[in-house]
């Protein structure tokens, strides 16, 4: 049996914002075409405690912030301010206060606020506001800088050990390596190599108790110890 169109609308809205995602993936955004042709309203009221705010229509304690014109108006899962003020102004993109998600009523999707950089400052005075700090976010006059960072997220810890080929020079093998790791290596290996060149030295030294012996035998009596 078709699902007429009324059915389906509710069942991708019902995914697409606040309810429970259950095995649902979602993949948020990381470019919004509509974001372009206006301009983010970062209102003060952003930086205080979002519990306290109020639909400025009915009063229902479920917020959304319209990023276009700062206005705050209930969900859709309450009276719906939000979703017909989109459709009266043509501002589609708004930010929840339950989780800090955006979503653009247009793209029909969450949009990514560490990727999107326009969503910077209004999701730091959001973050601020909920949770009393500013969020971590990329530095966008680093991004080529920061490709290494995927590769090896923040805490990895890459451990590099290096032997030396038989018959072959210490700077030879410190030439391959990274300096950083070559530092690392040769830091670590220094007490060691100390206590190695210790041991050789001492048993250089000090001769061994055999060869004593054989050289008391070997060497002629003293006449005076007779």
């Amino acid at each position: 049996m078709a699902t007429d169109t009324a059915s389906e609308d509710l069942i991708r809205a019902l995914l697409a914002e606040d309810a429970d995602m259950g095995g649902v993936q979602v993949i948020p955004r990381s470019d919004c075409p509509h974001l372009a042709s206006h301009d983010i309203v970062i209102a003060d009221k952003l930086k205080e405690n979002p519990a306290n705010f109020r639909c400025s229509t009915c009063g229902e304690d479920e917020v959304w912030y319209c990023l276009f014109c700062g206005v705050m108006l209930c969900s859709r899962y309450k009276n719906r301010h939000m979703v017909e003020h989109c459709e009266k102004e043509s501002h589609c993109v708004a930010l929840s206060f339950s989780d800090l998600s955006f979503w653009c009523f247009e793209c029909s999707a969450y949009l990514n606020a560490f990727d999107i950089t326009k969503l910077h400052g209004v999701f730091t005075a959001a973050h601020i506001g909920k949770f009393g700090e500013a969020p971590a976010l990329p530095d966008p006059n680093k991004q080529g800088a920061a490709s290494s960072s995927a590769l090896f997220p923040q805490g990895f810890q890459l451990e590099l050990h290096i032997e030396p080929l038989a018959g072959s020079s210490s700077s030879s093998s410190s030439a391959v390596a990274a300096p950083a790791a070559a530092s690392a290596a040769a830091a670590a290996s220094a007490p060691a190599a100390a206590a190695g060149a210790a041991s050789s030295s001492s048993t250089a030294v000090k001769p061994s108790t055999s060869s004593i012996l054989e050289e008391s035998k070997s060497s002629p009596e003293d006449p005076e110890d007779k």
